[in-house]
């Protein structure tokens, strides 16, 4: 996670107000999968610092956010301000901004989804009542609060649901990717009184309802592919393999003394046999004259075949001119 964390910052100084690559989406994930000190505090910098911003330009207007606009960075940056606090000697002196509740209130109130959504991807029990932990209120009001997210007078509705769509993109690779972070139980423990909190606040006495827009700055995001996130490759299941397993054995055996497989779609020899003539003469004319020309790459080869032989310069493949050089 080191060396991917380093690209990141890498690929994120190429070109930090665009930001082409979307490598914003998983940088936080990468500095809290180090478990390093250091790259948790490059997370808490980067937040507190306010030096990177996400820009998005469109005919409707230019648009600037924050780090924290974007919900996995709001939730990541409490996250790691909650590590520095509990396993790094001399926290307390720490001049932050915020406290890791005070962030995590912060984030909750913003993306009050994401908190559901966390204790599902880690398969968590709401069945049970437990004394310390009792979700199922908390998640009732946490989907109000959602809910009650509006449009911004500011912005028309395109750009409003523009922008709706990419925070659920973004939110969608946070929580897929960021879960495990959030299985431990002081961790649950902290989000639920985090959650209770943003709860309290959300419905205070004066009736005042907290409503965030998301951000539309956000829409620089929206045409990102989460697969491209992934960990893993997909691979097609066994069953599901277009390519008859027998074929595949034939195309990567290269046999050169082999005769040359019979094209007959698009062929224009009407008659098989004498298709079959004409190549058996073809093939005699070129053995008298030195052998089949190097130049020239027969298609119905074996694919490793052809692949081996199309490296080489000089060759060209039947049909196909070559290319300019």
């Amino acid at each position: 996670m080191r060396t991917a964390l380093s690209v990141s910052r890498y690929l994120l100084s190429m070109d930090p107000l665009r930001d082409p690559t979307g490598i914003l989406l998983v940088m936080d994930y990468y500095a809290l999968s180090t478990m390093n000190e250091e790259d948790n505090m490059l997370l808490i910098r980067m937040v507190e610092s306010d030096k990177i911003d996400i820009h998005y330009r469109d005919e409707l207007g230019n648009f600037v956010g924050k780090l924290t606009d974007m919900p996995n960075w709001a939730y990541s940056y409490a996250m790691a301000l909650y590590r520095f606090e509990k396993y790094v000697v001399g926290a307390e002196s720490f001049d932050g901004t915020l406290s890791s509740t005070e962030a995590l209130v912060s984030a909750i109130q913003r993306f009050p989804y994401i908190v559901e959504q966390l204790l599902k991807e880690n398969n968590h029990d709401f069945s049970g009542r437990p004394k310390i932990t009792d979700w199922t209120p908390v998640l009732k009001d946490l989907q109000l609060m959602g809910s009650a997210t509006k449009q911004d007078p500011k912005y028309d509705a395109i750009v409003y649901h523009a922008s709706r769509s990419a925070c659920d993109l973004i939110s969608k690779i946070f929580v897929k990717k960021s879960f495990a972070f959030w299985e431990h139980h002081d961790v649950l423990v902290w989000l639920h009184q985090a959650a209770v909190e943003a709860i309290s606040t959300e419905s205070k006495e004066d009736g005042e309802r907290i409503t965030y827009y998301p951000s539309p700055a956000l829409q620089r995001y929206r045409g990102i592919n989460p697969e491209t996130f992934d960990d893993r490759e997909r691979l097609l299941p066994e069953e599901a393999n277009p390519l008859d397993p027998t074929l595949l054995e034939m195309s990567l055996v290269v046999d050169p003394n082999r005769r040359r497989m019979l094209r007959l779609g698009g062929n224009r020899h009407n008659n098989v046999l004498e298709a079959l003539e004409n190549q058996a003469r073809n093939e005699i004319r070129g053995f008298m004259i030195g052998g089949r020309p190097t130049h020239e790459i027969d298609p119905d080869s074996p694919m490793l075949e052809v692949f081996l032989q199309s490296m080489l310069p000089w060759n060209h493949l039947e049909g196909l001119p070559p290319p300019n050089r």
